[in-house]
């Protein structure tokens, strides 16, 4: 696979990500600036957590608005996987790529845990290498990680058992979140 790995002005898991994704996968990887405007051939594409644009107004709210994100929502339309890790994926609620938000976490404070992931769907672009009932020891850091949704949004959702979504292959089985 060919993955691309955006860097907004605030990302730092962006050099993690693209190492993790090289070095321990053996993939191939671009590496692309908020301000670039094609994805063209990629196969995947990340965006990495931080803080982008500082978070100053709400996270990923102006991260939203970089040029990069038409050719995001065009790669996402087409049926593409795109994958957003913590900030990426706040991003990605407010570009409304994703439904939902994500809300401060319980507690009002910052969280860097571990959390353990079943894996309840070994048929998936995440969990191919995992069997079913699997538990995954998995690392967390945000302060924003309450996801919220109406409740037809979040039982569609789980009933819908998308392969290209890590978050309906995989349920918490414990959390601290």
């Amino acid at each position: 696979m060919k993955w691309g790995v955006i860097t907004f002005p605030g990302s730092n898991d962006d050099v993690q990500a693209a190492y993790a994704l090289e070095t321990l996968l053996g993939e191939s990887v671009v590496r692309l600036w908020h301000k670039d405007t094609a994805l063209d051939g990629l196969d995947c594409v990340l965006l990495p957590g931080g803080f982008s644009y500082g978070d100053y107004l709400r996270c990923g709210a102006m991260a939203r608005f970089s040029p990069i994100m038409r050719a995001v929502a065009d790669f996402a339309a087409a049926g593409r996987v795109v994958i957003g890790i913590c900030n990426g994926f706040q991003i990605l609620c407010e570009a409304g790529l994703l439904p939902g938000a994500r809300i401060r976490n319980r507690g009002l404070s910052f969280l860097c845990t571990r959390v353990h992931l079943r894996v309840d769907d070994a048929d998936t672009l995440f969990t191919n290498r995992c069997r079913r009932g699997d538990v995954l020891d998995i690392p967390i850091k945000h302060g924003d990680g309450c996801y919220v949704a109406d409740g037809a949004t979040l039982r569609r959702t789980r009933t819908a058992r998308w392969r290209r979504s890590p978050a309906s292959a995989m349920r918490v089985a414990m959390s601290s979140g």
